[in-house]
């Protein structure tokens, strides 16, 4: 079975959220505070962002939600993605969740030969910093507390 479950990004703090609970209905969310009274408190939903589990986990078994940033390697070298949900940019289609090409690095590192290390020097330092085990699947991140990670350094942003 399915398990769903969602996150929250919390536009006014700039926290991440855990969710106890949602009430669409009313349009609330409960999430843990250790700080109240009875370790909870309520936002409003158009106060938050929320990210879905996708039901799937990393190399390191880190759960993957609608908003991460994830370092994968492939054929043509690393690469940066962020989970979405809804419609490709090659059609209309709802695929549910997708990988969105941010950029490939440009890069090639061996973890356990620094020596042999080439390319880019920001793509290193990201990739090793991101990536010190070498995983072909991770999560680095996310859309809200690593926006430096949409970034491309060849002089535009990613979509």
């Amino acid at each position: 079975m399915r398990e769903i479950k969602f996150r929250a990004w919390d536009n006014h703090s700039e926290k991440m959220l855990e969710i106890i609970q949602i009430n669409f209905r009313d349009k609330y969310l409960d999430y843990s505070d250790l700080n109240s009274e009875n370790g909870m408190r309520r936002l409003l939903l158009k106060e938050v962002e929320l990210m879905q589990f996708t039901n799937t986990y990393d190399d390191d078994k880190t759960e993957i939600y609608e908003g991460d940033i994830m370092l994968c390697d492939t054929e043509d070298g690393p690469c940066l993605y962020q989970i979405k949900f809804g419609t490709t940019s090659n059609d209309n289609i709802l695929t549910s969740f997708y990988f969105d090409f941010i950029r490939l690095l440009d890069c090639y590192v061996d973890i356990s030969n620094p020596d042999e290390n080439d390319g880019n020097e920001k793509d290193i330092e990201l990739y090793t910093k991101y990536n010190p085990n070498g995983e072909n699947f991770i999560v680095i991140g996310n859309i809200y507390e690593n926006p430096e990670l949409l970034e491309v350094w060849h002089g535009y942003i990613a979509r």
